[in-house]
């Protein structure tokens, strides 16, 4: 959805002062795209983040109108379409709850607004029940590390968005614990960690997610016979496939060589760290 500019005031250079009035989808729109309803079991922030271009509308901070204004029938036509597009954006359940305080409601920031606050106790038992869900992950309910990887760092994920995320180096920490044993490189990934001279912050952490998902993936390839991503990416056994055994790497390469860190970091270097 496209924007119309603010207006200016008699000078030309000074910008009115910003209302909801500001900034207003062209009245040429006859429909807004329907996003995915609320429902008792979602997210509402989430939710009230799939709502782009409609932000000045449905911020109870951004001042209303006067009626002097140049725009405010066009902002009182259009915060009216958008109190109804919102009522239709929630599950039915949710609606008919609204509904009962909408009748002394008139805009679409009120509307937005109470939305939010009457699915308040459903939002939190979301949350719980992802962090939850997050804290009880385990490796051996994914078929691959691969898999649980990706399942674990999603799941971080959906936290973050709540703010409602464990800090990254005990989330990272216990995503390694739970990889111990599948691959020689999980050690070195650890210590790496524990020598950093600063914490290890959300780039971070997706940073060695990523690592891990290489090294997975290298040990795969070459189990399967189609060459590592990087030199002496194997180990006899583990889990780079995903399937069947969870045994211990033996500590050697799979030329027999020995793994050293050294070695490990200089053949990993596609993978490139942040700064």
């Amino acid at each position: 959805m496209s924007f119309d500019p603010g207006y200016e005031d008699s000078s030309g250079y000074l910008q009115a002062p910003i209302t909801q009035a500001t900034y207003l989808p062209k009245e040429v729109m006859t429909s807004l795209i329907s996003i995915k309803k609320l429902t008792p079991q979602s997210s509402s922030t989430s939710w009230g983040n799939e709502i782009t271009n409609l932000e000045a509308l449905i911020d109870s901070n951004i001042p209303k109108p006067d009626a002097s204004d140049i725009n405010f029938q066009r902002w009182k036509y259009w915060t009216g379409i958008v109190a109804n597009w919102l009522l239709n954006q929630v599950d039915d359940s949710l609606q008919r709850i609204v509904k009962v305080q909408t009748t002394m409601l008139t805009y679409a920031d009120e509307v937005f607004k109470t939305i939010k606050l009457l699915s308040a106790g459903n939002h939190r038992s979301y949350v719980e029940h992802e962090l939850a869900k997050w804290q009880n992950m385990k490796r051996s309910e994914h078929q691959t590390a691969i898999d649980f990887i990706m399942a674990y760092q999603n799941q971080f994920n959906r936290l973050k968005i709540e703010g409602e995320e464990e800090p990254c180096g005990m989330a990272l920490g216990r995503l390694l614990q739970e990889l111990q044993g599948e691959h020689i490189r999980i050690h070195f990934i650890r210590e790496e960690v524990n020598d950093r001279d600063r914490p290890i912050d959300y780039q971070l952490f997706n940073y060695y997610c990523r690592l891990l998902i290489s090294e997975f993936r290298a040990n795969r390839n070459l189990e399967l016979g189609l060459g590592g991503d990087n030199d002496g990416s194997g180990g006899n056994g583990g889990d780079g496939s995903g399937r069947g055994s969870r045994s211990s790497y033996s500590g050697g390469s799979a030329s027999g060589r020995e793994m050293s860190y050294k070695g490990w970091r200089k053949g990993n270097r596609q993978t490139k760290q942040p700064r």
